[in-house]
């Protein structure tokens, strides 16, 4: 079994319901368009988390601005978190800043742990949503919807429905089953690339005798049950919503049966066999009863027998095997013409009957064994012509073996199949029935003995070389009804995808077959079977695109609202403050502001603002790297040491007397007429260059002027008095 056709996928939105009414809207589109939209998500998922970044340093560095006196590591990290760093370079920076004031502060490493830890969780939390967005588009291995135009259920079911699958699917159905339904630890990519389960999973139990006591001989083991249990309407692909979804069970109950006392040998001129040859002379046939048959127009009861030719079983060096299922709902609670009933012993009033017959033949075995059916321990020499003596094997203790299943099935109390027009669940709507007899249908199409009556290969011919077989374990016949139930699962599985892509698509010879759909859960059912595809498409989760849009979109608006424009805003600002004054204190351009108005450079202005100015072009010089002479602490050094500075001056002769007076280098700012002070904020002071005195003529070599000092010099001028008289 195949992928599905790329003509029959659904491109556009559609909805998968195993997933709900909202995370399972899904735009299913070709693999290049959603190579784009990777993109483009990878893009927004990138933007979305460095503004979500910046939004959460921000929120950081307000928590912690409080205004209280701190160390100087606590402002180098405010003015790291006011530079909006990387998480990588907040990491970098704040193992710098721990090495530097480790041995300075208190405490250090526990308050550099703290921004790393942040930095490192955002890290995670940007690796989650790019798992997250993973899962937003898929491009392989993906759930498309069944869209063709030759949906339609299948005119032939039960004896023609295996007929038409045993020619036609026969041998996909095996090497499927094989291949998908191992017991392997992994199962095969082309297994994962057809249904939505790769496979139906049930329970292997052993259980006790389905028949009469006499069919389970001690010696033949005990029976297995293989139950699958309830499975709901997705375990086969369907796509409906809650209030249309079934369930279903097939529950399988085999064993060994014992077969002597209804094997007979008949002369092949005494028994009209349905062979496609005529008898040989003498031939002789093996007879195996295990039921009635009920003939059309007549009310006698005919015995009904599987069989084989002894010849042809004595040069055969190979298995061959016959099946049959006898339906309960055929024989209750009347017989109808051309029906089956299974021997007293077997006939279930609850549960189909299936015989399934094994013909051990000329088959040799290198090793003997103790299966009750697959036993062999007779020595059997082989002369073969290439050895110099002849070497032993072990021939077939039996001439064949038989293994009787029951089968109950359904989404009620477990009972036989019920019958095509059954009305078997009332209150079920129209599209749950349909569903129902889709399941129906393809259960009886494929029943346990469709391997057996398919003449397909037993798990045990697979050890089998020129008629010879290696050593087989003791538990061999539980393997082959394995094997068998795992092919009328995969029977049932294709058989229901068959209904949304058609019979036509795998054979054309079995267009003819197709029902096209006419009510409106035919119609609707035509376009709701999903199955998987390995690549070639993309499905895009709606609410997963909208989330990241949606998402990306807001912190877009709030890392640009808040931290672009509000926090220019006065009364935003009066609402934040004194908090948000930090914020801009903290910016580089005022820290460079700072710089440059101690080394007395420049005529600032803007100073509440993010980014300061000077009052008009000035020059600006280069900032030193080391601490310059006229730094504010030289100046209070130089303050502490001389207290008064001796100023040389030269006094002109028109001046008597002259008195200079120190004052504080430094003086308070006094706001412009055009600034007005900000509240709450802390006014910065600003060196006050000195302005001489009209008549006070200073000296160049006497003197020095120096743009950070304040030099108030109050001055007397002695006059000449005017001589009188």
């Amino acid at each position: 079994m195949s992928e599905v056709d790329n003509a029959f996928v659904k491109r556009g939105h559609w909805i998968n319901w195993s997933d709900g009414p909202v995370l399972g809207r899904t735009i299913t589109t070709d693999s290049n368009t959603g190579n784009i939209i990777i993109v483009l998500l990878t893009v927004l998922i990138t933007a979305a988390a460095a503004q979500l970044w910046s939004l959460w340093t921000f929120i950081y560095h307000q928590l912690r601005a409080t205004g209280v006196p701190s160390d100087g590591l606590f402002w180098q990290q405010q003015v790291l978190l006011r530079t909006f760093p990387t998480p990588t370079s907040l990491i970098a920076d704040s193992f710098k800043l721990w090495w530097t004031w480790r041995r300075i502060s208190q405490r250090v490493l526990l308050r550099s742990l703290l921004p790393v830890l942040m930095a490192l969780l955002f890290a995670v939390g940007s690796v989650a949503s790019s798992i997250f967005s993973t899962y937003v588009i898929s491009t392989t291995r993906m759930e498309i919807l069944v869209q063709s135009p030759h949906c339609g259920r299948a005119s032939v079911t039960g004896k023609n429905g295996a007929s038409a699958l045993q020619y036609n699917f026969g041998s996909i159905l095996s090497s499927y089953a094989r291949d998908c339904y191992s017991d392997k630890d992994y199962v095969l990519s082309r297994c994962q690339n057809t249904f939505i389960k790769p496979n139906v999973s049930f329970s292997i139990e052993t259980t006790d005798c389905p028949w009469d006591t006499s069919m389970c001989p001690i010696q033949n083991g005990l029976p297995i049950t293989l139950d699958s249990g309830l499975l709901g309407e997705s375990q086969f692909g369907f796509n409906v919503e809650q209030s249309n979804r079934v369930h279903f069970r097939k529950k399988t109950v085999c064993n060994v049966l014992p077969y002597k006392n209804y094997l007979t040998v008949s002369n092949g001129t005494k028994f009209k066999v349905g062979m496609a040859r005529a008898t040989l002379l003498d031939e002789r046939f093996w007879l195996y009863y295990f039921g009635y048959m009920k003939k059309e127009g007549s009310q006698e009861l005919s015995p009904i027998r599987f069989f084989a030719s002894q010849l042809s079983s004595n040069i055969t060096n190979s298995y061959a095997t016959n099946g049959i299922t006898m339906y309960a709902t055929d024989r209750y609670p009347t017989l109808e013409s051309g029906i089956m009933v299974p021997i007293e012993e077997m006939n279930r009033t609850d549960a189909d009957v299936s015989v399934n017959v094994i013909w051990l033949n000329s088959v040799r075995y290198m090793a003997p064994n103790s299966d009750p059916l697959f036993s062999a321990n007779s020595e059997f020499n082989i002369t073969v012509i290439t050895a110099k003596e002849p070497y032993m094997t072990y021939a077939s203790d039996n001439v064949m073996g038989a293994i009787g299943c029951t089968e109950q099935d359904f989404c009620t109390s477990l009972s036989g199949l019920p019958g095509k027009s059954t009305n078997f669940t009332p209150e079920a709507s129209e599209t749950q029935a349909l569903i129902l007899q889709l399941i129906r249908d393809a259960a009886e199409a494929v029943s346990i003995s469709y391997g057996a009556s398919s003449a397909l290969p037993l798990v045990a011919s697979d050890s089998l070389y020129q008629g010879i077989s290696d050593q087989l374990l003791d538990g061999q016949w539980k393997k082959e009804v394995v094997a068998w139930e795992s092919l009328a699962w995969t029977g049932i599985q294709i058989w229901l995808s068959n209904y949304a892509v058609g019979l036509f698509v795998h054979d054309p010879e079995l267009e003819n077959s197709t029902i096209a759909p006419s009510t409106n859960a035919e119609k609707g059912l035509c376009g709701a079977m999903k199955m998987k595809k390995a690549g070639g498409f993309a499905n895009i989760n709606v609410f997963g695109l909208s989330f990241i849009i949606t998402f990306t979109v807001t912190i877009s608006i709030l890392e640009v609202s808040i931290l672009r424009f509000l926090i220019f805003l006065s009364k935003f600002r009066r609402a934040l403050s004194p908090r948000i004054e930090h914020w801009i204190n903290d910016g580089v351009f005022q820290l460079q502001r700072r710089v440059f108005y101690f080394n007395g450079q420049g005529s600032w202005t803007r100073m509440e603002k993010e980014i300061p100015a000077t009052k008009a072009a000035e020059l600006l010089t280069a900032l030193p790297i080391v601490e310059p002479r006229s730094s504010l602490s030289r100046m209070s050094t130089l303050q502490s040491q001389s207290p008064r500075l001796d100023i040389s001056l030269s006094i002109p002769a028109s001046v008597s007397s002259i008195t200079c007076t120190s004052s504080p280098l430094v003086s308070p700012i006094t706001p412009s007429r055009d600034e007005a002070p900000v509240e709450g904020r802390n006014v910065l002071p600003q060196p006050v260059r000195p302005t001489p005195p009209d008549d006070v003529h200073m000296s160049s070599s006497s003197h020095r002027y120096t743009p950070l000092g304040s030099i108030s010099t109050t001055s007397t001028p002695i006059r000449t008095p005017t001589p009188t008289g």
